[in-house]
């Protein structure tokens, strides 16, 4: 015997025709939930996730700056120029993750009009201003931190003449010891001067410290594991801790350096110029050492000083 739909089961069927008919409304998911996706994401990622609704943006924002928030492993943003020479209100990173170059606008000209980046770390810049003065800035959450000013390493030189000068060469390396997002007690470390030395400055300090037992010069630091390893000019690697109140070199190395890579540095000599590095791989540190040719030819390939000279120069 065949029976008609009862109103109740009319008013089910219609009830799940709705749920599966009508958009889902994703800002009404239970912040628990969002911040478990969050914390399996990437930073292109989170971009896009802010990118969803108000909701959610202001929950990646909260959650990011949170002391609970461990970034996901992730290859490194390299910060490159603008599209435009002009250009003065924008800064632009690309990913390898994705091959994109991402667009950060409206920076307001925060810095003036030639802002120059000396280091990175945790995701925030250490810039100089066009008048010289140190900043720690994170370009996504747009905070900003003034750092002491150099005023102490100026020796005797003229103000105006350090900022045209020497502002974009004092500087040549700057790491974070930890994320001011996260540790109030976070400190910097740089490289400056035409000899290469170390500096240090703390959050509560307010100047710039010279590192006593410090070399003479230094090409790399680099900060892992909260300890500073720094390369000298010679390839020795020291050792500095800073969680004491003075920082201190607890030991020095000395690497082997493999033969061929001695006899490269010997067969490239004149032709050559070489850079040393300290990377981090997978917990890993290693000592990477770049020649870079100091003439080359149409091609891109190094040639002798010689190859570059005209009949004419050769035959006087």
């Amino acid at each position: 015997m065949f029976e008609f739909p009862s109103n109740g089961s009319k008013r089910r069927s219609s009830f799940l025709e709705d749920s599966f008919t009508s958009k889902p409304d994703w800002s009404q998911l239970h912040s628990e939930l969002l911040e478990l996706i969050l914390s399996k994401l990437s930073l292109v990622q989170i971009i896009r996730f802010k990118a969803v609704c108000s909701t959610w943006r202001s929950i990646a924002e909260s959650y990011v700056s949170s002391s609970c928030y461990a970034p996901f492993p992730q290859t490194p943003w390299l910060l490159v120029p603008p599209n435009q020479e002009d250009d003065t209100d924008s800064l632009c990173f690309f990913s390898l993750e994705d091959k994109k170059v991402y667009q950060i606008k409206n920076m307001g000209n925060q810095f003036g009009c030639d802002v120059w980046c000396v280091g990175s770390s945790h995701g925030w810049l250490l810039i100089l201003d066009d008048e010289a003065n140190p900043f720690l800035f994170n370009p996504f959450s747009q905070v900003r931190i003034q750092l002491p000013t150099l005023a102490s390493f100026m020796f005797e030189v003229n103000r105006s003449y350090f900022i045209q000068e020497l502002r974009k060469f004092f500087i040549t390396k700057a790491v974070l010891l930890s994320d001011p997002s996260r540790d109030k007690n976070y400190g910097v470390v740089v490289i400056f001067g035409y000899r290469s030395r170390l500096a240090f400055c703390a959050k509560k300090g307010s100047c710039w410290t010279v590192l006593n037992g410090a070399s003479q010069g230094y090409s790399d630091i680099i900060c892992s594991n909260d300890i500073v390893y720094a390369l000298t000019l010679d390839n020795s690697i020291e050792v500095w801790d800073f969680h004491a109140c003075l920082p201190r070199k607890r030991r020095e190395i000395h690497p082997l350096i493999p033969k061929h890579m001695v006899e490269a540095t010997e067969s490239f000599r004149g032709s050559h110029s070489s850079q040393s590095y300290l990377v981090e791989s997978s917990g890993d540190l290693l000592l990477v050492m770049r020649y870079v040719g100091n003439f080359v030819n149409q091609e891109g390939e190094p040639v002798d000083e010689t190859y570059l000279l005209s009949d004419e120069d050769t035959s006087h």
